[in-house]
């Protein structure tokens, strides 16, 4: 099935180019089609070190891929309260790939060991955001608003076609000098998801450069929770992991549009970035399903397991006001 946002835009198109006409005294909704470009990442690092054994893993799942999706935003007559909601999915495959770097045997200098992988990935996702801004004060050329948000971020990405490469010494100057070469592989290795649910509080500010342009800034604190599933298909183990997080988001964004008079629908058009960066430290649960690589029904709880969120992004959105 084709993505619905695709099928519509079309639709969406021509209703912008129309002339149209709506019974209403001054322009205060917005709807429009959102498209971004994401440069980011989202990883987690494990960490186990029980006196017997210290291992380290950090893998990293990119980010860098279009997102189109739909914006609907209300304003009230006086500009001093606003809310919006925007709703995005990628449209394309990311375009950088998964790494997996593995330091074992961290304990035994002897017998250092390094292992590196790196995979191509099927992606989903779905960004759904809630924004309202209140007025706190109106100065001659600028204006200050308390705004708050909540984001609710889904990601999976199937993980395969892997290869790296491994890092290991027998001897005991704990020197790593000998590397194996993990050749290409086509077999699916990880089934990835993640959740996140973050609030943001904070300001925002903006002035007009005339009536047909404005500029907005903000900057909040964020905080949330994350819960990832990670299905390690080679070695038939279930990780489940949660943790309580807090970051922050910047925003800078510049609205042209056409000043509304009487009853007219008029075009807009908005360009905007943002940066977000949110840290979840948390725990880990980790189960053998199968025999592969540990007997079935082993299992581990209360790991470190942190996972981080870095999403700057650039987009584009236009639309109609009435």
């Amino acid at each position: 099935m084709k993505n619905p946002i695709i099928l519509l835009s079309p639709l969406l198109l021509l209703l912008f180019l129309l002339p149209l006409k709506l019974q209403a005294d001054e322009p205060s909704w917005k709807v429009g089609l959102i498209g971004e470009y994401g440069f980011g990442e989202s990883s987690y690092e494990l960490r186990v070190d029980d006196g017997t054994e210290s291992v380290r893993s950090l893998l990293v799942f990119p980010l860098d891929t279009l997102y189109l999706g739909l914006e609907a935003e209300h304003e009230n007559t006086s500009r001093s309260r606003r809310y919006a909601v925007k709703l995005l999915t990628n449209v394309a495959a990311p375009g950088g790939r998964m790494t997996d770097e593995d330091w074992l045997d961290l304990l035994d200098p002897a017998e250092p060991e390094f292992i590196f992988t790196e995979s191509n990935l099927d992606y989903r996702s779905l960004d759904l955001a809630l924004e309202g801004i209140w007025e706190i004060g109106d100065y001659r050329f600028f204006r200050l608003f308390f705004g708050a948000g909540y984001r609710f971020l889904w990601i999976h990405q199937l993980i395969t076609d892997y290869q790296g490469f491994r890092l290991h010494d027998d001897d005991e100057n704990g020197s790593i000098d000998r590397k194996e070469i993990i050749p290409y592989t086509d077999k699916d290795a990880i089934d990835y998801s993640i959740i996140y649910h973050i609030i943001d509080a904070g300001l925002h500010g903006e002035t007009d450069l005339g009536r047909h342009s404005r500029v907005g800034i903000s900057a909040a604190p964020s905080l949330g929770m994350a819960f990832d599933r990670d299905d390690h298909l080679l070695r038939s183990k279930l990780s489940t992991g949660r943790g309580f997080g807090y970051g922050f988001v910047l925003r800078g964004n510049i609205e042209f549009r056409r000043p509304g008079t009487g009853r007219t629908i008029t075009p807009y058009l908005r360009i905007y970035g943002s940066y977000r960066w949110f840290f979840s430290p948390g725990v880990q649960r980790q189960y053998w399903y199968d025999d592969a690589d540990k007997p079935e029904g082993t299992e581990y709880n209360g790991l470190v397991h942190d996972m981080e969120l870095i999403d700057p992004r650039m987009g584009i959105s236009a639309g109609l006001r009435f």
